[in-house]
């Protein structure tokens, strides 16, 4: 809908809360590895980054 009323800084600060969203994910995700190591690789593999895994490879 931004796109279509020409609205570019709405679809730039979007891109920018998913930027912001993307490197806290994966600073939690080194924090979570220094704690629990082996066991949050194990859980991680069975689980998605920022939105789960819809199918189990």
């Amino acid at each position: 809908m931004a796109i279509e009323i020409d609205q570019w800084h709405t679809i730039s600060l979007v891109c920018f809360i998913l930027l912001g969203f993307w490197i806290k994910a994966r600073r939690e995700e080194a924090l979570l590895t220094r704690e629990f190591g082996a066991e949050f690789e194990e859980h991680r593999r069975s689980t998605g980054f920022l939105l789960p895994k819809l199918r189990s490879s």
